[in-house]
């Protein structure tokens, strides 16, 4: 029976951070409870603003689309040979080696 005694001996300092864990978990909940449960009523006018804004973005991502399958089509004839295999890569340049030795520090003795 002592064995179970000892999972719930606690000090003072551990009683007060888990009160104030549990407090602060209390908080968060009701938090996230209250922005979850807050609702607000659009008028009318904002909700044709809302339709009109949508309809003018969806409006501009379709002119871009296309714009962009027009011009990708055009890069990608460059990058392929008419068989439709990739080109060679060209051969890498070896790095260069630094002429002058890194500043070697001395380590600190104690």
């Amino acid at each position: 029976m002592a064995e179970w005694r000892e999972w719930f001996v606690m000090t003072r300092h551990e009683r007060r951070g888990s009160i104030g864990l549990l407090a602060l978990l209390v908080v968060a909940i009701g938090t996230l409870w209250l922005v979850r449960s807050h609702t607000t009523s659009l008028t009318v006018d904002e909700v044709q603003q809302l339709q009109q804004f949508e309809a003018k973005v969806d409006s501009l991502t379709h002119a871009s689309d296309s714009v962009v399958n027009k011009h990708g089509a055009k890069s990608k004839k460059g990058r392929y040979d008419t068989a439709g295999k990739s080109r060679k890569s060209k051969a890498k340049k070896p790095r260069k080696t630094l002429t002058t030795p890194r500043r070697v520090d001395p380590v600190p003795q104690f």
